[in-house]
């Protein structure tokens, strides 16, 4: 199964954002690459990933998919001001 990974952030790349989730979610991952490994593996599981920044949190977010590329507004009903 092929992957396809978006940033709908306006100013964060793919690779920034990823860097993003991994630091806020420094306990779980703690220097294991085990779990990096896991990480990666989760992600290809899915057709579609879609990663953003919610600028209210400040926070990375990121949405699994087999169905199409999600943005957190239509997910959740969330203002759309507050997510990128």
């Amino acid at each position: 199964m092929q992957t396809s990974i978006k940033s709908i952030s306006k100013n964060h790349s793919i690779g920034t954002l990823i860097e993003l989730y991994m630091k806020e979610n420094t306990d779980y991952f703690n220097g294991s690459v085990e779990r990096m490994i896991s990480f990666v593996n989760d992600l290809t599981q899915w057709k579609f990933i879609t990663m953003g920044f919610n600028d209210r949190t400040q926070k990375p977010y990121i949405v699994y998919s087999d169905t199409k590329f999600y943005k957190l507004t239509e997910l959740f009903k969330i203002d759309p001001q507050y997510a990128n």
